[in-house]
């Protein structure tokens, strides 16, 4: 279950957990309540998130591009999801 926006915002990424990212291994999981690991297995946990609050089409550009600088988003997801013109 992922968080929902309001106002026009987009709904949350889900939380994920990859055991064994990037190899021949790896299993993606949204719930895990249980699960027998290995010596050398490598577990990635990555949490969801809040849902956004307005259009992201209506961000102020100078948000977006500090965002940018800080490494929150890439300039890829800039431009899809705010419209972002470098």
């Amino acid at each position: 279950m992922t968080a929902w926006g309001l106002f026009g915002g987009e709904s949350a990424e889900a939380p994920v957990v990859v055991i064994n990212p990037g190899t021949d291994k790896e299993e993606r999981m949204n719930k895990v309540s249980s699960y027998q690991l290995h010596k050398g297995d490598v577990v990635r946990i990555m949490t969801g998130g809040g849902g956004g609050f307005g259009r992201p089409c209506d961000r102020d550009p100078k948000m977006v591009k500090e965002d940018l600088e800080n490494g929150y988003i890439s300039l890829e997801r800039a431009k899809e999801v705010y419209h972002y013109e470098a």
